[in-house]
């Protein structure tokens, strides 16, 4: 999954992509201006915030598990 490429690159070798049978999905959500007026709301604190819950490290097998598994709600955070 890629996230945050907006006006970037991809420096992936295009042959390697179908050999390796990879697929590269994107979403797109929303124009430049609309993402600024987003920003806006957000600074005025009309955005709610995101459930998110740190897990240990040593957690990640468990925790991916949970998302593939539609358990997450928010954002599951890895810390070391």
């Amino acid at each position: 999954m890629i996230v945050g490429l907006f006006g970037g690159a991809a420096p992936w070798p295009l042959p390697l992509i179908p050999v390796k049978a990879v697929t590269i999905m994107g979403s797109y959500v929303g124009s430049l201006s609309e993402f600024a007026e987003l920003m806006e709301l957000a600074v005025q604190g009309k955005v709610p915030m995101l459930p998110t819950k740190t897990h240990a490290l040593e957690e990640a097998d468990d925790v991916l598990n949970q998302l593939e598994e539609g358990k997450v709600i928010g954002r599951a955070v890895l810390t070391p």
